[in-house]
């Protein structure tokens, strides 16, 4: 009715308090474990026919200690992975690269990549993976599996390990299926987890996690290769995996493509796994100099992803940082 004022209750005000306190509490617990929520993702949520464009890497969950490991422990976060990151920046034009990170690398390279304007990571704390369905996971490499499942499921986007180059935009990868994968050295049986795109809650990611109920440390590449290839055989519907062009050649069998010869075409790459942790002396050697003057593939693919004027910057500070 018109000329009366309304006034709160003693009890409005205190649910009004009450709940604007909540609202800061929360965003105060979001800063303070380095969850970042891009603003836009509530849009993006609205159209279900698209992947989030959130590039998602995941480093820092280490090797169990005191026990024996057959396969090579996680290595340092080198100057290929820089590029890598890079590269990643450059042609996906992600809105979020988010770093899912249990401990921080502590290595030069680490250091230069959180610093760099350009790339632009965020940084995500996430657990330690020690078991899966009360069966203990000893390598990193088997938790890192777990973890990026869990990411993808939870945010949606792109997952690259961080030894995967990429050479063009995925854009025209983010609306063809729900989840999106490649088989590995041409074997229609299998889909590698080294790329992995997909929306958020994808049913074929639940069903994926849920095979992990049959987890062993002693099958290597199991759950990662050959059980998301069955599944994506049995559930077709659900995924699309792409020819192993995409983002696998040259494969782990094909390294000499990658330093020993200059013949290999990218062209219908994606992306190219490097397989850096197989063949980890070769990088070890990897400078700005002996990509201007190699005459190898590896080198003509990072003067496609980076582009020489950036090589070229970064030749001036492996000089001056060597001489200082």
């Amino acid at each position: 009715m018109r000329g009366i004022i309304y006034k709160p209750k003693i009890t409005h005000l205190f649910w009004i308090l009450v709940i604007t306190v909540t609202f800061i509490a929360c965003w105060k617990y979001f800063f303070d474990q380095n969850i970042i929520i891009p603003s836009d993702w509530l849009s993006e949520s609205k159209n279900d026919n698209r992947i989030p464009s959130i590039v998602h890497f995941v480093v820092g969950q280490g090797d169990r200690k005191g026990i024996h490991h057959r396969h090579t422990l996680s290595s340092p976060f080198s100057f290929i992975n820089y590029l890598v990151f890079l590269a990643a920046r450059r042609h996906i034009r992600p809105k979020k690269i988010l770093v899912h990170y249990y401990e921080e690398p502590d290595t030069f390279w680490w250091n230069q990549t959180k610093l760099n304007s350009e790339i632009d990571i965020s940084l995500v704390k996430s657990r330690l993976v020690e078991t899966i369905f009360n069966e203990s996971v000893d390598h990193h490499a088997h938790r890192g599996d777990i973890i990026r499942l869990e990411v993808v499921m939870k945010y949606g986007g792109i997952y690259l390990d961080t030894d995967v180059l990429t050479l063009r935009s995925f854009d025209s990868l983010l609306n063809i299926s729900d989840v999106v994968m490649a088989h590995q050295d041409n074997d229609e049986s299998t889909a590698c987890n080294a790329v992995i795109i997909g929306k958020r809650n994808a049913t074929f990611l639940k069903r994926w996690y849920e095979a992990y109920q049959t987890f062993s440390e002693n099958c290597w590449d199991c759950h990662s290769v050959r059980i998301s290839g069955q599944l994506a055989k049995i559930y077709s519907k659900e995924i699309v995996v792409l020819p192993t062009d995409t983002f696998f050649r040259p494969s782990w069998t094909e390294m000499s493509k990658f330093f020993q010869s200059n013949d290999y075409n990218f062209t219908p790459n994606y992306a190219s796994h490097l397989w850096n942790k197989m063949h980890n002396s070769h990088f070890n050697k990897l400078t700005p100099d002996t990509i201007l003057k190699g005459n190898f593939t590896l080198a003509r693919m990072l003067l496609h992803a980076i582009g020489k004027e950036t090589i070229q910057e970064l030749e001036k500070f492996f000089i001056k940082t060597s001489t200082a």
